[in-house]
């Protein structure tokens, strides 16, 4: 939360990049749950990037993920900047684009 609160511009969103998680317990489920309230409370959406399904099945068994929404996992961090980008109206420029010229 230190970090969100030293943006220098507002978050709208925390993306976790999840593909080492390999398994989420309660107490887990709990954290993230209060940590998805607080960013709420702010504004901020918590979305998830290549979250195992094995992962994401717990998830949906304590609740979370309809409090999350499906709409908050994505297949790749690419694919989750995409679906910021859509969702957002920012201007951007990929780096990769950017050293190119």
């Amino acid at each position: 939360m230190a970090a969100v609160a030293k943006s220098p511009t507002p978050a709208r969103w925390l993306v976790v990049a999840a593909e080492p998680v390999t398994s989420v317990d309660v107490a887990a489920g709990d954290t993230l749950a209060e940590l998805d309230e607080a960013l709420h409370a702010q504004g901020i959406e918590l979305c998830f990037a290549e979250l195992k399904d094995p992962v994401k099945d717990r998830l949906k068994k304590f609740g979370l993920l309809a409090q999350l929404g499906e709409n908050c996992f994505f297949p790749t961090i690419g694919a989750a900047v995409s679906g910021y980008l859509e969702v957002h109206d920012v201007g951007w420029e990929d780096w990769e684009d950017r050293a190119k010229r």
